[in-house]
């Protein structure tokens, strides 16, 4: 039985130049294929997912790609809500603390309302302007895999990796 997969969710306005894309996305999908974990993002034509497509596809690594119906803002988030709903962990890489309009925030909020383990990756922010919602009374700082990410603390449990 193949165990869920650990995804990846961001901005579609993610620069494919930026460390994100360049460092800390081939550093995560080597290290989790490496260990036999599937790998997931979405059907986003730019940003994000298209970093992650690409990057799996160069190095010949199996990836789940979740795609929406239409382009329609109903279907996006269905897609989005369908693979955190599936997945074992979820990275998220958004571009700003905006919450509106954002398909990030929203796969944020829903990992972390499931009890999902989440980690972000959103440089050069201070904890206090992080968003809190579905739970989350504050974040933290985690390093992991030699990365700073934010991780939520929420009002009933300590999510972890």
């Amino acid at each position: 039985m193949q165990s869920k997969p650990i995804s990846f969710s961001g901005s579609r306005h993610l620069p494919l130049s930026s460390p994100a894309a360049q460092l800390i996305i081939p550093s995560l999908c080597l290290r989790f294929a490496r260990s036999g974990i599937p790998l997931a993002t979405g059907c986003c034509p730019t940003g994000l997912d298209l970093a992650v497509r690409q990057f799996c596809t160069s190095s010949h690594i199996p990836l789940a790609v979740f795609s929406a119906a239409s382009r329609a803002p109903a279907h996006l988030r269905a897609r989005t809500l369908e693979m955190v709903g599936q997945s074992s962990a979820l990275f998220v890489f958004p571009v700003s603390v905006a919450v509106p309009h954002s398909g990030s925030w929203l796969s944020a909020f829903a990992a972390s309302s499931c009890g999902i383990p989440l980690f972000v990756y959103l440089p050069g922010v201070p904890l206090s302007t992080l968003p809190l919602c579905k739970g989350i009374v504050f974040w933290r700082h985690v390093y992991f895999c030699g990365f700073n990410f934010f991780q939520p603390v929420c009002s009933q449990q300590v999510l972890g990796f």
